[in-house]
Formats: structure tokens, C-alpha cells, sequence
């Protein structure tokens, strides 16, 4: 499915790449003396990329770098967690008011057609993740990601560490 003018490869290819810069954000951040968050897990790798376009209702899920086969005492394994999180993420987006262009916490409306989610890192991580997608994938412009920076104060969307992701 092509979404926002891009196929799910090309979409899937620049996800991947975020989730690796993510792998490596704590050897940047030692190697720069920059403190990252404590809930930063380096353990952590890929996860689930959900993107939905309203208007033919309808909502696919795309895997984003590599899932460790992991138990869940939940969900059984960490794979299907992040599946189930990326499709709830985008369905409370769908119930909420058109209106908002963007939401944290690993979800984001794009425009009133479509949004995105992601899940398989943490929440902060997965919130900054599909803000940094979006800009990169030229679905929201400059001033609109310095909004949303603005806005959320995520702590992976400033200075050195934000630099560092969107290298990628």
C-alpha cells in the first residue's frame, strides 16, 4: 500500500533506520557525555510500525527492525505486545477529535486522513520515533516538527540526541 507517497519499503526502510540509531544512541551519548533517560533500555530493538489511512479505512502493520523472541507474562511474547500496542495506538487515535494534528506516546496524525503509531521501545522513544519518521518522510515540514518539539518536551527531540537520531 502506498501511503503518503511512499511504499511501505521505502517507509519501512527509514523506520529501521530510526530504530538502529535508537540502538545506538547509548554509546553517542557515552562517547558525548550526555545523560540519557532512564527509562533508555539499549536492550531493546525493533518493533511494529502502524500506519492507517482513513479514508479507505484501513490499517496496516509493519515490523521495523528486528524483535527479540522474548516471553511477555502478558502477552506471551514481546513481538505480539507490540503488535497489540501499535494497533491500540492507532485506534485511540481514531476515536479522538480529527482536529488535533498530533498526540504523544508512540502516535501521531498526520492530517485528517492519516496516522501513524509505532511500538517496541519505550514510551518516550516510540513517541519521539514517529515524530522523527514524519519528518524525515516530509509528511510534516520544519516548522510543524519545531512545534511539536516545542509542544511535548520529549527528551530524544533535542540538541545533540535529536542531531544524532536524525542522522539516520
Amino acid at each position: 500500500m502506498d501511503t503518503l507517497n511512499l511504499s511501505d519499503d521505502q517507509i519501512i526502510l527509514r523506520a529501521t533506520s530510526l530504530v538502529e540509531r535508537f540502538k545506538q544512541l547509548h554509546e553517542f551519548a557515552e562517547a558525548n557525555g550526555i545523560v540519557l533517560p532512564e527509562e533508555y533500555d539499549a536492550t531493546r530493538e525493533g518493533g511494529y510500525l502502524g500506519l492507517h489511512d482513513s479514508k479507505r479505512d484501513v490499517s496496516h502493520f509493519l515490523q521495523a527492525g528486528q524483535i527479540l523472541k522474548v516471553k511477555d507474562p502478558e502477552y506471551d511474547w514481546k513481538e505480539t505486545k507490540y503488535l497489540v500496542f501499535a494497533k491500540k495506538k492507532i485506534l485511540a487515535l481514531l476515536d479522538e477529535e480529527f482536529g488535533r494534528v498530533f498526540k504523544t506516546l508512540g502516535r501521531l496524525k498526520i492530517d485528517k486522513r492519516y496516522c501513524i503509531s509505532f511500538s517496541g521501545r519505550s514510551p518516550h522513544e516510540d513517541e519521539a520515533l514517529v515524530i522523527l519518521l514524519a519528518y524525515q518522510c516530509a509528511w510534516i515540514d520544519y516548522e510543524k516538527f519545531k512545534e511539536i518539539q516545542e509542544e511535548i518536551k520529549n527528551p530524544y527531540l533535542g540538541g545533540k540526541i535529536c542531531d544524532f537520531l536524525l542522522a539516520a
